[in-house]
């Protein structure tokens, strides 16, 4: 039998990578995947549970330690479920960071929602609750210790921990609460609304995008260098296998796709100059943003206000700033004209 692990936080400390390099060494030998985890990234997760699921061979998860959030559902994964005796099984919705107006918040509620009805499907799959009283307990964040969580009916089998085992339910609970605490702290620099948004407006980038967001000075995380393929494959996986939670993502994007659009053409717009309105009209109709044109504009700008040195002193009245003598405008003459445009 070959022995997986997945420990620390999933999308940082393991990815999905990891887990297929593993499945394939295993060529269809059982495996025994033994889980410690405080959850992680949700597409993260989503893929290791495909990837398990799909093993061809007999595949048991071993709680080791700590299975909460999506490692609790990653756990599911497997024919069979097994929990040593002072372990810790935790369900909660799905969780995520949202910056924005009161229609982002509204979006992320409704992708979180889709995600979190996800998760509790396989609960109440392997428990045979309802997914009402699955939803409830998730609302709550429920905790299971040892054998309460095969009570609940979430494992198949509880293995007797050796005696000189910890076995305090309080101290270990701190524990993991207090590991649960720090993936969340973990995924807020990594799972943003940014990085949700973008698989629906940028679907071949997300996984590169997560990498951008995960980099911190000094470390270098174990977070997934995915291919292109394998981007597809997940995001494939999950059109095909939760058409609900993709039909919420892609219904994100095009609300950030819309709102960057708008963002675009905004600031392009407030050049409202006479002298720029071609160079603007081109840039809009060609996907251009301002920074694209920025050296055009000034240049538009600084020609409309130096043909005469009459049309010179007519730009400093009109704008606090001017150009001297001949009606060649110098560089201190650009910057001062470009402070004088009115910002949107």
């Amino acid at each position: 039998m070959k022995v997986i692990a997945i420990s620390g936080v999933i999308g940082w400390d393991i990815s999905a990578r990891d887990i297929r390099s593993q499945l394939e060494a295993a060529a269809g030998e059982d495996i025994e995947v033994q889980i410690s985890s405080p959850g992680g990234i949700i597409f993260d997760g989503l893929e290791i549970f495909n990837l398990i699921r799909n093993y061809p061979g007999a595949k048991t998860t071993r709680l080791m330690g700590l299975a909460g959030s999506m490692a609790s559902y990653v756990a599911l994964s497997a024919d069979r479920v097994i929990q040593e005796e002072n372990a810790i099984f935790m369900i909660h919705n799905a969780e995520g960071v949202s910056i924005g107006d009161y229609q982002g918040m509204q979006k992320m509620a409704e992708i979180l929602d889709g995600f979190s009805g996800v998760l509790a499907r396989a609960y109440a799959r392997k428990s045979g609750k309802s997914i009402e009283d699955i939803r409830s307990f998730m609302d709550e964040e429920t905790w299971y210790f040892g054998e309460e969580a095969k009570e609940a009916g979430f494992v198949d089998e509880i293995v007797p921990a050796p005696e000189d085992a910890e076995k305090d339910k309080e101290a270990l609970m701190a524990i993991a609460k207090a590991q649960v605490a720090q993936c969340r702290k973990i995924i807020g620099e990594v799972e943003s609304q940014e990085s949700l948004m973008q698989v629906a407006a940028n679907v071949e980038g997300l996984l590169q995008k997560a990498e951008k967001k995960s980099g911190v000075a000094g470390t270098k995380p174990a977070a997934r260098a995915a291919t292109q393929e394998e981007q597809r494959m997940t995001l494939d996986q999950l059109k095909t296998e939760h058409p609900d939670v993709y039909r919420a993502v892609m219904a994100a994007g095009e609300a950030a796709g819309v709102r960057q659009e708008r963002e675009r053409q905004d600031g392009l717009r407030k050049w409202d100059d006479p002298a720029c309105a071609e160079i603007v009209g081109e840039a809009i109709a060609a996907g251009k943003t301002e920074g694209d044109v920025m050296p055009q504009l000034m240049r538009a700008m600084s020609a409309a206000r130096t043909e005469t040195p009459d049309q010179v002193a007519a730009g400093a009245a009109g704008n606090g700033a001017g150009a001297a003598g001949n009606g060649a405008a110098s560089e201190e003459d650009i910057k001062k004209i470009v402070a004088g445009i009115p910002k949107a």
